[in-house]
């Protein structure tokens, strides 16, 4: 049995790239036709404008380059990496479509498909796309049967299943619907909170007592306290851990504060490689591109789980134990409340909240399904979709004069100040949900080189911007006058001009009306305004668990042989998201209890 996992593990490797290759028919019943050279497409991809450019001879492709993205590093970029190469070699453009990469892998196949028409090829040639895997290449049904399953490769899953394999575990097994590891995690900047141990017991325990309140604080009182103060806990001790495993990590420890900030030089990315890397090493089979679709219970106990395998086949994994770490839902419009129906959704393509309908379905009930963890200053790309600009908005709103305000041209708030509140002005104070950054040209100046230096934009794509004046989904204009930039995308003229006089007479006496931290007089134009809207990457709702992890029933009782770790457990930061230290820990504590519950 042993041997047969290991196989199929290697098989699961392999299937990223042979699935590209499963491409059914050629480009065309006869013959392509083409004028011989390189040509260009484009398309909308997940982070904003593909371009590509395709090299055709008189009767093939030769080459297919990708020479602009801004898709997502490690998750948008398979596709990318794979895609084009795979075309060639088909001579095609059906598509059998990557799991989980399904914007990038579109933007490709559109992008291709423009610059082959200018190439002279015709609809005929091309041929139709299929969005489903050819039934002829499904393979049988199969069963495995395992002490433990790990759903999810992400931060949680793949701590879970190092850890259990530390404290002894051997007979498991992690499926991951993607054909990467990392999940939402692979996209996180790498950030965490700990509470500082002290020589002193008394002091350690008030640290963790501040850890636990700054979370309730920035939840805004709206955490499940019990999870919040596991979550805290668990801080310390992962910190030890991750640190044990290699992972890279960057900290200043000052003995007199309470707490902590990590990073990683390589962001939450690195990490996970590190971990990955040795899951591999100790044997544990990953297989990707397996997809859980449904819990199997028996007798009020969940004994596995069901899932559709690469190729569409069902795999029916039986065990003892099954650890829900599938993520959130924010790619999944369908769990997204109403009431944020003007926040764009900035997170990687994976999280669309799985395991939230697979205990849903047994009758597990989930908390804080209303909330998101929303913050400021998004850029909208494509309709619900953008990318953040965080670095952008700290530089300019902490050292040039620009400002934001609402469709009405009135500011609403300190725009250096918290994200969650900045983003509720946005959502709540301008009438139609954005607030737009006014910018002189020495400010602009500033904020567009930050954008260009972390390639949230080229400079090109900036200048196509200004040139559209308003028009498109992205939208960033320039004109001699306040009042033109204004008109141009939409803002009240008369009264930002307005704001504009009142602010610099309040900075000419050395104050300002919301109290930012740095101010300074608006000088002359031309003038730029870009429109943003709210932004979120994490969802916050999800099951009840216990302090062991045990997914809680609607009696509060625990399902047995059903546990949840990580972004699919609900409430634990309340309104606002510090999840990457809960996941790790949570996936370290799994790990840590699941011996004596397989006893």
């Amino acid at each position: 049995m042993h041997q047969r996992r290991m196989i199929r593990c290697l098989i699961a490797v392999l299937l990223t790239i042979t699935i590209l290759f499963s491409f059914v028919g050629v480009i065309a019943e006869g013959k392509l036709v083409l004028q011989p050279g390189t040509y260009q497409g484009t398309a909308s991809g997940f982070g904003g404008e593909l371009a590509l450019e395709v090299t055709v001879t008189a009767d093939a492709i030769s080459e297919i380059k990708v020479v602009s993205h801004s898709e997502t590093e490690g998750i948008g970029t398979v596709a990318i990496e794979k895609l084009p190469a795979a075309i060639v070699e088909a001579q095609s453009l059906k598509e059998d479509a990557i799991s989980g990469c399904t914007v990038t892998f579109e933007a490709i196949l559109a992008a291709a498909k423009q610059a082959l028409l200018a190439a002279g090829a015709t609809e005929e040639m091309l041929g139709e796309s299929s969005s489903a895997v050819s039934s002829e290449t499904t393979s049988e049904a199969e069963t495995i049967i395992t002490d433990v399953v790990i759903v999810g490769a992400g931060a949680s899953g793949l701590s879970a299943a190092l850890s259990a394999y530390q404290n002894g575990v051997r007979n498991m097994v992690v499926i991951e619907k993607m054909p990467f590891v990392g999940g939402s995690t692979a996209t996180a900047g790498g950030g965490m909170q700990i509470y500082r141990v002290d020589a002193d017991p008394d002091v350690t325990q008030k640290n963790l007592e501040e850890l636990f309140l700054y979370w309730c604080r920035t939840g805004k009182f709206t955490n499940n306290a019990r999870l919040t103060m596991l979550a805290a806990k668990l801080s310390a001790p992962t910190f030890e851990w991750l640190k044990e495993q290699g992972t890279d990590l960057s900290y200043t420890i000052d003995e007199t504060k309470p707490t902590f900030h990590v990073g990683s030089p390589g962001r939450a990315a690195g990490m996970i490689n590190t971990l990955y890397e040795k899951v591999q090493a100790a044997g544990i089979p990953v297989i990707l591109e397996t997809r859980a679709e449904h819990l199997l219970t028996e007798g009020g106990r969940v004994v596995g789980v069901v899932a559709k395998g690469a190729k569409g086949q069902q795999v029916t994994i039986l065990a003892q134990a099954v650890l829900l770490a599938t993520g959130g839902y924010g790619n999944n419009a369908d769990l997204i409340p109403d009431s944020m129906g003007d926040v764009i959704y900035y997170g990687p393509v994976c999280p669309t909240g799985d395991g939230h309908m697979m205990v849903k379905e047994i009758g597990v009930p989930l908390f804080n399904m209303d909330k998101l963890a929303i913050k400021h200053f998004g850029i909208e790309t494509a309709p619900g979709y953008g990318i953040h600009i965080h670095w952008a908005v700290a530089k300019i709103f902490s050292s040039t004069s620009a400002i934001a305000v609402n469709k009405e041209g009135k500011r609403v708030v300190n725009e250096g100040g918290d994200e969650m509140n900045i983003a509720l002005a946005s959502m709540h104070k301008s009438s139609d949900g954005r607030l737009y950054i006014v910018m002189d040209q020495a400010a602009y100046d500033v904020y567009s080189d930050v954008l260009i230096n972390y390639k949230a934009f080229t400079r090109e794509q900036l200048d196509a911007m200004i040139a559209a004046n308003g028009e498109g989904i992205t939208k960033l204009v320039k004109n001699d006058s306040l009042a033109g930039a204004a008109e141009a995308i939409g803002v009240d003229a008369k009264a930002l001009e307005q704001t504009v006089k009142d602010y610099n007479a309040d900075v000419a006496v050395g104050k300002d009306e919301f109290k930012r931290s740095f101010v300074a007089e608006f000088g002359e134009g031309p003038y730029y305004i870009m429109q943003t809207v709210p932004r979120f990457a994490t969802s916050l709702g999800g099951v009840n668990v216990t302090d062991n992890l045990e997914v809680l029933d609607v009696n509060e009782q625990p399902v047995p042989g059903l546990f949840a770790a990580g972004e699919v457990v609900g409430n634990v930061n309340g309104s606002y998201a510090h999840y990457l230290i809960w996941c790790f820990g949570a996936g370290k504590l799994f790990g840590d209890v699941i011996p004596s519950y397989l006893k």
